[in-house]
């Protein structure tokens, strides 16, 4: 599932159309790499342009930042982290929680990024960064990333059933509700269990292979405005 779209240089306002640079709270999870760039914002600019260049179709570029106002990132000298890799879902704050995935969608997932994200991939995008960031992403294996993007964004990955906002979970499971960008509690919730947590500026590393599966639940990303 391809999150990231291409775009030209020219394109003004947003910066880009992608995640992070576009006014939309989400979250994504993807089997992939973390490139670090640090830089003045112009200067990422350029390069996340190069990286558009250099990543086949089945990869997707997602920044665990807010963007969406970049004009204030042109003379800011910073640290910008994008994750790399085959999306596994994704979820808009605007539209409740994902629509649900298995360990199947995991598994293809990581098989794909194996192949996609491979030594010659890696090469020419650690050719991007400076030599401590180039070293980090070799030295980095390819693993579940869950990474917030958009205003004050974060995103959680459970492993449930959905459920009606206002029902009562089942003894033992947690209730997993994310906002909408007015702050708007969303009418669906999760019944399950938390998985992972990621806020604005992070990105978390869930371990998939702790989740104990049972009949009825499936994987969901729950995003979160504010």
């Amino acid at each position: 599932m391809e999150i990231a779209m291409r775009a030209t240089p020219s394109f003004a306002d947003p910066a880009r159309p992608a995640p992070a640079f576009l006014d939309a709270t989400g979250g994504a999870l993807l089997f992939g790499r973390v490139l670090l760039f640090r830089g003045l914002g112009d200067a990422f600019l350029a390069t996340w342009d190069r990286w558009q260049t250099i990543v086949p179709d089945d990869l997707a570029l997602v920044p665990a930042h807010d963007l969406s106002r970049f004009e204030e990132y042109r003379g800011f000298d910073g640290c910008f982290r994008v994750a790399v890799g085959v999306t596994v879902a994704i979820a808009s704050a605007d539209e409740g929680p994902s629509a649900p995935f298995d360990d199947a969608a995991i598994l293809r997932a990581r098989d794909r990024a194996a192949q996609c994200l491979d030594a010659r991939i890696v090469g020419v995008l650690a050719a991007t960064l400076g030599a401590h960031d180039a070293l980090a992403l070799h030295g980095q294996h390819t693993r579940a990333l869950l990474v917030p993007y958009g205003p004050i964004a974060s995103v959680h990955l459970a492993h449930g059933v959905i459920a009606a906002a206002l029902s009562t979970p089942p003894p033992g499971l947690a209730r997993v509700r994310g906002t909408d960008m007015r702050e708007r509690p969303h009418r669906d919730v999760v019944h399950g269990s938390l998985v992972a947590s990621a806020c604005d500026w992070d990105i978390a590393e869930p371990d998939l292979h702790a989740v104990r599966t049972a009949r009825g639940r499936a994987f969901h990303l729950v995003a979160r405005y504010g």
